[in-house]
């Protein structure tokens, strides 16, 4: 059983929720996504949930689907049993307060939420790889566009000297960021680190092997997430997170884990409108050129002179379709040019 309060629920998301609805439905947070099938999180305790199809059918993008940390309304069942199979049924998904999403990876065009009603946003790298300014950069500009805190985290301080160490939270926190230096291994950090945490929602970010995982066992004051070591070549991670998960600590306040970012790309809402009209371009150029490609036109051009072969469609010269003693009383149109003599 989980009291609402203690799952981030407030006066925001309560004006959301209507009389009308609250007979029937209850508020539950995402506490996890595989598939299209989430484990929420709500007052009768954990279970697992399926979308409504009338969800489904009205959402116009990826973004209009439940991501880990939102808030949405289920069909309550007072008696779900997880392991028997038993599913709430997700019919609502409520407005969010805040939200961290990104290009999804790859060539298509869609956002992508990464976490959702996020209070705090844990920009976590590590001394063991090269940090990088740039990718922290990418990083802090979805953040502040998210409507949560950025802290840049930098962990496995035990790893670097003094004096650098020193140097590079001095360059970070140019960047207009509160700087925080952590170790998990050593325990560096880790109490400022659980005080933030505290707080409300914090999602953790970053690369694979940067301690993400690591630092959430620290909090926990347990062993509850796999960790692996970094390969032993090169320093980079191994990828051991594979689903976003949302923690409850003990002592007050929540946790999103990410799997580690390969490529983290911004996201703009103006850029899908952008991308659309782009490809009904292309998508027209496109048809024109398979016309082009046809085994007939292809034919057509492999007899013509090598001179006019190479012209492009459109600047294929004309000839009038209409010959004849009644040329000038009959309509005028052109033709691309072919080899064969018009008729007359």
């Amino acid at each position: 059983m989980f009291r609402l309060e203690e799952l981030g629920w407030n006066q925001f998301f309560a004006k959301q929720f209507s009389k009308n609805e609250q007979g029937d439905l209850g508020p539950a947070r995402i506490a996890e996504e595989n598939r299209e099938i989430y484990k929420v999180f709500s007052e009768q305790g954990e279970a697992c949930a399926e979308l409504a199809g009338k969800l489904r059918h009205e959402a116009k993008s990826r973004s209009d689907l439940p991501a880990v940390g939102d808030w949405v309304l289920v069909s309550q069942l007072l008696n779900s049993n997880p392991r028997a199979g038993d599913r709430a049924t997700i019919h609502r998904v409520l407005p969010r307060s805040s939200k961290f999403s990104r290009k999804t990876a790859g060539t298509r065009i869609d956002e992508q939420i990464v976490a959702a009603n996020i209070d705090n946003l844990l920009i976590v790298a590590s001394f063991q790889h090269e940090l990088n300014p740039r990718r922290i950069e990418r990083y802090l500009s979805l953040a502040w566009e998210s409507g949560a805190a950025p802290i840049v985290v930098l962990n496995k301080s035990d790893l670097c000297e003094a004096s650098p160490l020193q140097q590079t939270q001095s360059e970070f926190a140019v960047l207009g960021a509160r700087v925080l230096t952590t170790s998990a291994f050593r325990g560096d950090g880790i109490a400022e680190l659980r005080e933030i945490a505290a707080t409300g929602t914090s999602a953790l970010l970053g690369s694979s092997g940067v301690g993400k995982s690591s630092l959430i066992n620290a909090l926990l004051g347990e062993a509850r997430l796999d960790t692996r070591d970094v390969r032993a070549a090169d320093g980079k991670g191994r990828h051991t997170t594979t689903t976003r998960q949302m923690i409850l600590l003990p002592g007050g306040g929540i946790l999103i884990d990410t799997p580690g970012m390969l490529e983290l790309q911004l996201w703009d809402a103006s850029q899908a409108w952008r991308t659309h009209s782009r490809t009904s371009t292309l998508s027209r150029k496109n048809a024109d050129s398979a016309i082009a490609a046809t085994p007939t036109n292809r034919a057509a051009q492999s007899v013509l002179p090598p001179s006019k072969a190479r012209w492009p469609r459109n600047d294929w010269p004309t000839i009038t379709s209409w010959k004849g003693k009644n040329a000038s009383s009959r309509p005028s149109r052109t033709l691309p040019f072919v080899r064969n003599k018009p008729r007359p």
